[in-house]
């Protein structure tokens, strides 16, 4: 095997043993702690700030002395989604590992290279003692994937460098040097029950077999959204029947496109005839509709055991109930003008439950500017409103402004062309990076995103391209070097 090959190998060994650490979003303690310990190993100096980041100081190299820091940036998080007919435990369980051809992926559920790559790819650089590089600061930060909360919570003296690697982007050969604002949007809506009659009939209708994906990176990819394809459904049902809502449950995380989604009602028999015939028929409607972006979808129904409900929402209540999901947007709200292709404002319709007999709605909103973000959100709020609901507002975020005339950019264009003889691709991108936050605390940051290919973030058909980790590899060992004195 050549050198190349052997460092890509010693990456995927580090991120094999990541994974066999749970490290889902708030649960992300073991695998900050396995990091110390390893930083101890190596008598690297460490300090975890009280927002739960930590950062290990790495000394540079010989002939690296008087080099200027540079801060090599990741979270430790992941997004946990798994297929419903997996008993993974987030919570305790390892990833189990897939590879197939030139992509690793894990067994029905999210593999966590987004961002599990870029902790391994910096331990592997730092345990090489034949690498060479400036003095680093290795930043891993907590919660990213909640909504960026361990950098927006980070300490105003945890770093020292104004050179930031950020090594959490999805496409080889593209450099981000922008990326959207965002904020969560929860919703409560007052929700009457009544007693459910001891012969009523429960009828479970479900939406699944969709891709999902990054509410960020794919939602302009005409994917469905499963909550909408649900509301689209009981919209239908009850302008032709007198459904009952027993429960209802839809999505997982913020920012992932709901999958699948499941409510039970109360039908008489002869709506439930009607409701089987609407559920075939718009099937076939929906899926003609969506039959390249996702081509497994499925919307079914079949009868439900009542063992465990006793009570179902009032006819009111049920009502107000679909109306609210068929009027939640859902999608891109506007493209730049200024850059081809990009989105700039969007709304993520997330997750639907039932908690403390309340309907809980949670919604996600980006925008590449404040105010159109904060428009954005005023409008979920106003349709709660509407609804007599209540709302829980997270503080979001700030978008990351591109600078194109930034001198890591320039340094980072010409090694890469001079390296693979290429253009790479200077990227806006509409998900939110953590850049953006620290950026905002750390004034004359000078800040670069890059990383090896993954697809389908925050779903189980995350995939990264092992090729791809040889190149990124390549790339940070080459520009590192640049920084010798």
């Amino acid at each position: 095997m050549s050198n190349e090959g052997q460092k890509t190998k010693e990456v995927l060994k580090w991120f094999e043993e990541i994974c066999k650490i749970p490290h889902g979003s708030t649960n992300e303690a073991k695998l900050r702690e396995w990091l110390v310990d390893w930083a101890n190993g190596h008598k690297f100096q460490s300090r975890v700030d009280d927002a739960g980041n930590l950062v290990i100081k790495v000394p540079g190299t010989k002939g690296f002395e008087k080099a200027p820091t540079v801060v090599l940036q990741g979270h430790l998080d992941m997004v946990c989604e798994k297929t419903p007919d997996s008993t993974h435990d987030f919570k305790k369980d390892p990833i189990k590992l897939k590879y197939e051809g030139d992509w690793l992926k894990a067994d029905k559920t999210t593999l966590g290279a987004d961002n599990g790559v870029a902790i391994a790819m910096m331990m592997a650089l730092c345990s090489d003692q034949t690498s060479e590089h400036p003095p680093l600061e290795l930043l891993f930060t907590v919660d990213e994937e909640t909504g960026l909360i361990g950098a927006s919570g980070m300490a105003g003296d945890l770093i020292t460098g104004k050179i930031l690697l950020n090594l959490d982007s999805e496409d080889e050969g593209y450099f981000t040097v922008g990326c959207a604002g965002g904020r969560d949007t929860t919703i409560m809506l007052p929700v009457d029950w009544e007693k459910m009659s001891a012969n009523a009939a429960l009828y479970t209708i479900t939406t699944d077999g969709m891709h999902g994906g990054h509410s960020g990176v794919d939602i302009n990819r005409g994917r469905a959204n499963a909550l909408q394809v649900l509301g689209r459904v009981l919209g239908e049902i009850s302008r032709q029947t007198n459904p009952r809502v027993a429960t209802v449950q839809g999505g997982s995380a913020h920012n992932a496109i709901p999958r699948n989604a499941a409510i039970t009602l109360v039908l008489s028999d002869k709506d439930a005839a009607t409701a089987k015939t609407i559920v075939s028929q718009m099937e076939k409607n929906i899926n003609l509709q969506y039959h390249k972006a996702d081509p497994e979808l499925k919307i079914s129904i079949a009868p439900a055991s009542n063992a465990q409900v006793s009570e179902v929402m009032t006819e009111s209540s049920t009502k107000k109930m679909i109306w609210f999901m068929q009027a939640m947007p859902h999608g891109v709200a506007a493209m730049s003008q200024d850059i081809k292709d990009l989105v700039e404002t969007s709304t993520n319709f997330a997750r639907l439950e039932i908690e403390d007999k309340k309907l809980k709605v949670v919604t996600s909103q980006r925008s590449s500017y404040e105010d159109r973000l904060k428009d954005q959100s005023c409008r979920v709020e106003a349709l709660s409103f509407l609804a007599n609901g209540t709302i829980n507002p997270s503080n979001g975020y700030p978008p990351w402004p591109p600078d194109m005339e930034s001198p890591l950019l320039k340094k980072c264009v010409l090694l890469y062309e001079t390296m693979f003889s290429k253009k790479p691709v200077i990227d806006v991108i509409h998900a939110g990076l953590e850049c953006g936050v620290i950026g905002s605390k750390y004034s004359n940051m000078d800040m670069v995103s890059f990383g090896p290919t993954i697809k389908d973030p925050h779903s189980p058909d995350e995939r990264i391209q092992v090729s791809t980790i040889e190149k990124t590899w390549d790339f940070l060992l080459a520009l590192l070097k640049t920084y010798k004195a």
